[in-house]
């Protein structure tokens, strides 16, 4: 999933729960991906008329917030949509630069899954996150024991290896506690 359907997704999610206009929606959609990776209006529109476009949403009534200002477009989401919604939760995605933000994203649209459909993307981030740990132990190993490293570079290297390490420790602790959360509660959907 690259990351135009990331913001599908978030945008998909965000209707699920009620009907938004555009200027609302660019404000929360990517909330869960953090301050550098925004949408900005030139991506969002767009977005929005192709979403239309494919049926996935639909324009409501303009929505007068205030007096003084214009009426705004309120969008829905259409049966369509919903369906493509839970396509795209469930996609498993692969294990990409984008699947941290994807999996955050995905996170943010758990009330609308199963205990089950949740665990099943929950375990398929702890995959993503020991792949990242196996890849980060094999390359201490190879700095610690590869001569042709200079002295001088080796100790920064695993400086950068030990710093990334520690936060995907804390990443693995984190999701096996979910896992056991997510396993212990019960179905709400």
């Amino acid at each position: 999933m690259d990351g135009r359907q990331m913001f599908e997704l978030d945008i998909l999610g965000k209707l699920m729960a009620h009907p938004m206009h555009g200027y609302f929606l660019r404000g929360i959609v990517g909330l869960a991906i953090g301050p550098i990776r925004q949408l900005n209006s030139s991506t969002l529109y767009p977005l929005i008329a192709r979403l239309m476009k494919e049926g996935l949403i639909q324009p409501n009534e303009p929505e007068e917030l205030e007096q003084t200002e214009r009426k705004r477009k309120v969008y829905s989401i259409t049966q369509s949509g919903r369906e493509r919604f839970f396509m795209l939760m469930l996609e498993p995605g692969e294990y990409t630069i984008d699947y941290p933000d994807l999996f955050n994203v995905k996170l943010s649209h758990f009330t609308y899954l199963t205990r089950e459909q949740q665990l099943s993307i929950l375990y398929h981030y702890r995959g993503y996150v020991f792949l990242v740990r196996s890849h980060l132990q094999t390359n201490q190993h190879h700095v610690i024991t590869n001569r042709s490293i200079p002295e001088l570079i080796q100790p920064h290297l695993l400086r950068v290896l030990n710093h990334k390490m520690s936060l995907v420790e804390e990443d693995i602790r984190w999701i096996e506690v979910e896992i056991a959360r997510v396993m212990n509660q019960t179905e709400q959907v």
